[in-house]
């Protein structure tokens, strides 16, 4: 077994020999397979360690460097950007103990550390090589392997994934599943009630919540968006609507669509000019939505969006912009 260090990534493979005739010589030859670049790659065996390739870790050496990630971080006496470029290139090199130095030092030691967003993608690369070889060698996958590494350096876990629920048929590995009755709501109205109060009530021990829609599809490391957007002045953040950027225009497409009740949807658009709501004054897409608990404007906010929901039309995203 063998490792091969690009740029990009870490892989592993066993590779297969075959000899090739080049001129009047023949070459005996590393053949790899990258099954999901659809690639071939042939080196010559003689070349293969100035290549980048090497042999697979033996169990002691992984050991070995999963017991330097669990040491004391080492000084930060350099600027962000030289410690970031040795990092850089420790990770590059695919050894397992320049790997362990990058996760020993950019590791949360505690609930409440955090990372800055460049600190953190830094970290996750190391790990995930790291990873690659650790799963190989216990034959497991790469997020078992990653979450088995990081149980063992007692990083503590920054993410609980709660699912919200009707449904008797959910269930998950990954996801809490929580079972919801309606208690004779509408499920809409119920939904649009766990959305926009739940953070506040329900979750009041954490201190953000990331509410992710149905209908998105989480395809990476949360945790790399949440680095990136959470701030200690965070009320609320939601991204702008892809098309449309006037509550008035959101209105009359629902009504179109025959969304909601008419009466209500022509008293909402009424009450909102009569109030002086400016047209084309911005519509934010709702299906995300990031969170401090804590805030107490953020608190007002929901409760004032949700009362808006319940008094009209039914839908949040008619009632904020």
């Amino acid at each position: 077994m063998w490792s091969i260090r690009p740029r990009v990534s870490v892989n592993l493979y066993a590779p297969k020999t075959e000899e090739q005739v080049i001129g009047d010589q023949k070459i005996k030859m590393l053949v790899i397979d990258f099954e999901k670049s659809r690639m071939t790659l042939r080196v010559p065996l003689e070349r293969a360690e100035i290549s980048g390739l090497r042999p697979l870790s033996s169990a002691k050496k992984m050991d070995e460097a999963i017991a330097a990630a669990k040491g004391k971080a080492g000084a930060k006496r350099m600027i962000w950007a030289r410690r970031a470029a040795q990092y850089e290139e420790n990770i590059n090199s695919g050894d397992p103990m320049k790997l362990a130095e990058v996760v020993r030092d950019l590791q949360r030691r505690s609930a409440a550390d955090t990372m800055t967003f460049s600190a953190r993608q830094l970290y996750l690369r190391a790990l995930e090589r790291m990873a690659q070889e650790f799963a190989v060698l216990h034959k497991m996958d790469l997020d078992a392997a990653s979450d088995k590494i990081e149980d063992i350096l007692g990083v503590p876990k920054e993410i609980d994934f709660v699912c919200y629920t009707d449904s008797n048929k959910i269930h998950s590995k990954v996801w809490k599943i929580v079972k919801v009755d309606t208690n004779g709501e509408p499920p809409s109205l119920k939904n649009r009630k766990i959305k926009l109060l739940y953070p506040y009530t329900e979750l009041k021990d954490y201190d953000y919540s990331l509410y992710v829609d149905g209908s998105i599809m989480i395809k990476g490391d949360i945790s790399v968006f949440l680095h990136k957007y959470i701030s200690k002045d965070l009320v609320m953040m939601n991204f702008r609507h892809p098309r449309n950027n006037c509550i008035f225009v959101e209105i009359k497409r629902c009504l179109r669509r025959g969304n909601a009740d008419p009466a209500q949807l022509k008293r909402q658009f009424e009450d909102y000019k009569k109030a002086g709501m400016p047209e084309h004054a911005g519509l934010s897409d709702n299906k995300i939505i990031l969170r401090h608990h804590h805030s107490e404007l953020g608190k007002k906010l929901m409760e004032d969006w949700f009362y808006h929901v319940v008094n009209y039309s039914g839908r949040d995203q008619t009632c904020l912009s």
